[in-house]
């Protein structure tokens, strides 16, 4: 049913953290300009950048208007 679906999204299967907390983290790390831990995110699987959003923006689209030019480099490689 609908609680099972969002219990499953909300809960990673191979670690304590949520994938929640992968959603903070990849914004936390583009406010960082970390290319290295971005790209490390998003190879985990955990987020998928097209669809998660802080601030009704997607990844790229919050590093572009942070100016965080090495964030948007590693979110393109990814």
């Amino acid at each position: 049913g609908k609680w099972f679906h969002r219990n499953v999204e909300f809960y990673s299967n191979d670690s304590a953290e949520t994938v929640a907390d992968y959603k903070k983290m990849i914004f936390d790390e583009i406010n960082n300009n970390n290319a290295d831990k971005i790209q490390e995110i998003v190879a985990s699987g955990h987020v998928d950048v097209d669809k998660v959003k802080r601030d009704g923006m997607t990844p790229i689209q919050f590093a572009v208007s942070h100016e965080r030019e090495a964030a948007v480099k590693a979110l393109i490689d990814a």
